[in-house]
């Protein structure tokens, strides 16, 4: 059995979104505690309503997992969530991408559903000019390794590589 420890969000509109700890501080003390992993979720724009009914802030995940990624070695770093209609299919590919080539593979959390439209719709986003060829290989292209910008997708990319 693994253990994941969750980030524990800022409830309400009147906490400070790190009044629970600095991440970095968080995720080295789990590390040595044993857990397996460290997750947040992402709530990029809670409505005042909501945040006053005991709704909670969070941290960009991303980022967040990044600055945990620097100060452990074996941590699961785990989305728990990731809004995909607020952030450009690109950034997403990207940032998910960015965090398990810094982590060494340890970035999880985006399903294969999740991770096969994001690529489908970078792929739509490219110009026709450079889907295939010389300028890299189709992020969805399973058979070759892209060279380009977009490697996030490819069979032997990062994201193909996760540990977890």
């Amino acid at each position: 059995m693994r253990f994941i420890l969750h980030y524990p969000e800022a409830n309400g509109s009147e906490i400070d979104l790190l009044d629970a700890g600095a991440i970095a501080d968080i995720a080295s003390a789990a590390e040595a505690a044993g857990f397996d992993g460290i997750s947040v979720t992402e709530h990029p724009a809670p409505s005042a309503t909501w945040l006053a009914s005991g709704g909670h802030q969070s941290l960009d995940p991303f980022v967040a997992l990044a600055s945990a990624a620097g100060v452990t070695s074996r941590l699961a770093l785990v989305t728990n969530l990731s809004v995909v209609p607020y952030r450009n299919p690109l950034l997403l590919a990207k940032s998910a991408a960015t965090l398990n080539r810094v982590s060494e593979g340890r970035a999880c959390g985006m399903d294969q559903s999740v991770r096969s439209n994001v690529l489908r719709a970078v792929e739509r986003l490219r110009p026709a000019s450079s889907r295939h060829g010389s300028a890299g290989a189709c992020p969805t292209d399973t058979s070759r390794t892209a060279r380009s910008g977009f490697g996030a997708a490819s069979a032997s990319s990062p994201c193909a590589t996760t540990r977890c």
